[in-house]
């Protein structure tokens, strides 16, 4: 992983680097600060199965906490997936795709999960018997100053 011996990554110490080759799974704090391990599968694992021991094992230690704090936690977990600069470029560049994200989230959120899933499908099927229907087509043309053809509308 690193490039000459003894050299480390920011946020990588030598007790990380013995953490990480004795359990790997468990170095959830570590994968978080050291950014070469971010993504790691091993981890999501590890903190799915550390949640539904939590959940299996010792289910009284959540029944007293209010559900507030439950939907704060979801509504976090959420926020986390949302990609708001990601929206906007693609308002920007696929306007049609951009309609069935919104479709989506909104049917999910207001109608149910899988209505909205089935209503976004039944959406996305119908563009895509449309775009099948009516191709795509461009006049190609030499255009002064540019090497090849070029669309004509476009130029």
């Amino acid at each position: 992983m690193n490039s000459a011996p003894g050299s480390r990554s920011p946020g990588r110490t030598a007790a990380s680097d013995r953490l990480v080759r004795w359990a790997p799974g468990l170095a959830t704090l570590v994968n978080y600060r050291a950014s070469w391990l971010t993504n790691d599968l091993l981890t999501g694992l590890v903190g799915a199965v550390a949640i539904s021991l939590l959940l299996f094992v010792a289910p009284d230690l959540l029944r007293s906490l209010p559900g507030a704090a439950l939907a704060a936690v979801v509504i976090a977990a959420c926020l986390s997936f949302a990609d708001v600069p990601a929206m906007f470029a693609l308002y920007r560049l696929r306007r049609v795709e951009f309609a069935l994200s919104l479709t989506s989230f909104v049917g999910v959120a207001f109608v149910g999960v899988i209505e909205g899933i089935f209503i976004t499908i039944g959406l996305a099927m119908l563009v895509l018997v449309w775009n099948a229907w009516h191709p795509h087509f461009a006049l190609l043309a030499r255009v002064d100053g540019t090497k090849g053809y070029h669309d004509v509308l476009r130029h």
